[in-house]
Formats: structure tokens, C-alpha cells, sequence
């Protein structure tokens, strides 16, 4: 009797492991299918714009051309400082310039 409850648990196991449809093809997880692009869009290449030090809180101004965000442990600093990239030109500019750490930079 012990034999057959393991195989039952090992079956049903089996079944929710490989995510079993129920019958009529439905998904039982209730996931809906993904949105099909229209013809001819082309996603936008990634580009990664840093390979400096740690980098976080990017925030874009309201034209959407440059981001200002917090680095730190780069060649001349540990602490965050708040830095500036322009898309554009491509560059970067420091914005701060002291010993503590710098927090939530945003375009006013």
C-alpha cells in the first residue's frame, strides 16, 4: 500500500512539474499570450553607456536626452557623487564634489 501512495504523489508530481493543461488547451495559470509587434518594428539596440565604478538611480530630464545618476568607487572618489550623461555627446560630467555620499538625484 505504501508503494502505490508513492507512485501516485511521484505522478502527480510529474503532472504539476510539466504544468499539465487542463482539457479544452486553456492554461490553467491563468498567463495570457504576448502581444505581437507590428510588421517591420525593429526593438532599439542596448547600449550600455558606463563601465566605471558602481552606478544607480539613473533619472532621464523631460526631454529624455540626458540622465543624471549617482556613482561611486571610481579612480578618485569612494562615496556616491552625482554625475550628468549626455546621449548625445556621449560624455559624462561629475556634479558634486565632496566627501559624503549624495542621494535620489533628479532634474528639477
Amino acid at each position: 500500500m505504501r508503494c502505490k501512495s508513492r507512485l501516485i504523489f511521484v505522478l502527480l508530481a510529474t503532472c504539476l512539474n510539466l504544468g499539465c493543461k487542463t482539457s479544452g488547451g486553456s492554461d490553467p495559470r491563468g498567463q495570457q499570450k504576448q502581444p505581437i509587434p507590428p510588421s517591420g518594428y525593429q526593438p532599439a539596440k542596448a547600449e550600455r553607456i558606463d563601465l566605471i565604478g558602481e552606478n544607480c538611480c539613473a533619472r532621464f530630464n523631460e526631454t529624455g536626452d540626458r540622465i543624471v545618476f549617482l556613482g561611486r568607487k571610481r579612480t578618485r572618489h569612494e562615496h556616491y557623487q552625482v554625475y550628468s550623461f549626455d546621449f548625445k555627446s556621449k560624455k559624462e560630467r561629475r556634479i558634486s564634489f565632496h566627501d559624503g555620499d549624495d542621494q535620489g538625484p533628479t532634474y528639477d
